[in-house]
């Protein structure tokens, strides 16, 4: 390790002056009174916010959601809800409307988790997949809307100007 060695504080007559504040070290030098622990300790928390924020950036961890049913045109058909992580978890949550329901917690890692809809199933879903320190982003925003068929056939009366 270089140590930069600071001027003594005194002027060209010997004397001492107020000091002046310490120049700017280049990268990597550090001055010779300070504790090359506290140093190190910077340095490792620096690398350690930087590794964290280009894991964020490299790894996306916002899951997927999709739906699926056997029989999307029956208003009692079930649905099932996917929520597919980006790394394994063991937690999953599903958030119907913006109220977050109770979270399912795996037994072993997985990458996904499917969940059953049964009822009324229309409603705005997104779901969420456990990181070590709390839970991702929430995926994006799944709407159902209940059966898509056909409307049931009624007829419609015209009145004409004689009648």
């Amino acid at each position: 390790m270089l140590a930069l060695h600071l001027p003594s504080g005194k002027d060209k007559h010997g004397k001492r002056s107020v000091p002046e504040p310490p120049p700017a070290l280049p990268r990597g030098l550090v001055a010779a009174d300070s504790h090359p622990r506290h140093s190190l300790h910077r340095s490792v928390t620096i690398m350690s916010m930087s590794a964290a924020f280009l894991l964020l950036w490299v790894f996306e961890t916002q899951p997927l959601l999709w739906a699926e049913s056997e029989s999307p045109l029956e208003p009692s058909a079930e649905v099932t809800l996917t929520c597919q992580a980006r790394l394994e978890t063991v937690d999953f949550q599903l958030l119907k409307n913006g109220v977050a329901q109770e979270p399912v917690h795996l037994d072993a890692p997985a990458i996904k988790h499917q969940f059953l809809l049964t009822g009324d199933t229309r409603g705005r879903y997104r779901c969420r997949s456990g990181l070590s320190a709390g839970w991702t982003r929430l995926s994006e925003l799944l709407e159902l809307t209940g059966p898509t068929g056909p409307r049931p056939y009624s007829p419609t009366v015209l009145r004409g100007i004689n009648d």
